[in-house]
């Protein structure tokens, strides 16, 4: 595998890029790609968020690697929007925060939420990130994933109702580590926002419908709309991925979201390598752990989980914050009103019910 950095460019980047890179405004996004502008892809905006529309539904599933990997993969019937980018670290604090009121426990030991650049200052009683990583992809637990998407559904409101339904129930989720747990295994029907299944992740990541020429669609080997292996190194350096250079000294290679303008899928989704690793919704069928996709920037070996028929999915408890995913929302095209009235019905009755602590 290759890797491009240089001494002399870790010494730059560490100047420029460990947490003081200037960060990027939803509005600054790169703008989409000749390959994405080409599959038409629609760039919406919603709470923060920039997403863009997959479309060409009813596309066929990915034929599978060398061994069959991931055969079948990517065949979504209907279009669907998906976030060009992960939920950041000054996102999730204003969740957490919002989220505050109602958490049981302290605050400062809600491993959900925490991840390592936010934090529960206890001067000010609040969620806080480190300064300069704001725009840094956060990360968090699924189950804490799955209440920012309800959250998202609920049009951010504030009452405790507004976190417990929408895309998921959380009166369902229960278990244990090593052992099977009762979360919902799909979200509700008519949830304008919710994670990603697997195989939406994997159409957005490398289905193009124009890639064997007009109309002809394919699936191409990396997240960067093409055959060829990502470059991993530092953007000013010609990089297209900072995967792996958490291992390399001083291991804080974390760069803001959006920072490889020209690493984009063919729908102009951003960061599917390097950034942090993308919960989906899926579950292994022993209902043990959710799925998460992609690579994130603490992977030992750069380029391993990025083709196609490398990335399967890898598996993790709903509560566990140590595999350092994070959360690119997925959403209904257009967006429906949300799944609300069980929220109201249901988290009435059980409005005193002990909330886990996550």
């Amino acid at each position: 595998m290759r890797f491009s950095f240089s001494a002399a460019a870790m010494l730059a980047t560490t100047l420029n890029y460990v947490l003081v890179a200037a960060p990027v405004a939803v509005a600054d996004l790169p703008p989409l790609s000749p390959v994405a502008i080409a599959s038409g892809t629609q760039i919406s905006r919603a709470y923060g968020h920039e997403f863009v529309t997959v479309g060409a539904p009813g596309n066929a599933g990915y034929a599978g690697g060398q061994f069959g990997e991931n055969a079948g993969s990517g065949a979504v019937a209907e279009p669907f929007r998906i976030a060009r980018t992960q939920v950041t670290n000054q996102q999730w604090a204003d969740f957490a925060n919002a989220y505050l009121p109602y958490m049981q426990g302290d605050p400062a030991r809600q491993w959900g939420i925490i991840g390592i650049f936010v934090d529960f200052d206890t001067t000010s009683q609040r969620y806080v990130v480190s300064p300069g990583a704001e725009q840094v992809a956060a990360s968090m637990s699924w189950r804490m994933a799955a209440r920012y998407c309800n959250w998202l559904c609920n049009d951010q409101r504030s009452a405790a109702a507004s976190f417990e339904n929408g895309a998921y129930d959380t009166s369902t989720f229960g278990g244990v580590p090593g052992r099977a747990f009762t979360d919902q295994l799909v979200h509700n029907p008519g949830a304008s926002f919710y994670l990603p299944t697997r195989t939406e992740w994997v159409k957005a990541a490398f289905f193009d419908p124009n890639h064997s020429g007009p109309g002809e669609g394919g699936y191409w080997t990396y997240p960067n709309s093409s055959d060829r292996e990502l470059r991993y190194g530092f953007p000013q350096d010609g990089g297209e991925s900072i995967v792996g250079a958490e291992n390399i000294p001083p291991y804080s290679w974390y760069l803001p979201v959006g920072s490889y303008a020209n690493t984009q899928s063919p729908w102009g989704l951003l960061d599917l390598s390097g950034s942090s690793r993308d919960w989906n919704e899926d579950a292994a069928i022993d209902r043990v752990s959710r799925f998460f996709s992609g690579s994130g920037v603490r992977d030992l070996i750069p380029g391993s989980t990025d083709s196609i028929y490398q990335s399967g999915p890898s598996g993790s408890f709903a509560d566990d914050l140590f595999t350092l995913a994070g959360l690119r929302i997925a959403a209904t095209v257009p967006t429906p009103t949300c799944f609300v009235a069980f929220v109201v019905a249901s988290l009435t009755s059980c409005a005193f019910r002990k909330r886990k602590s996550l």
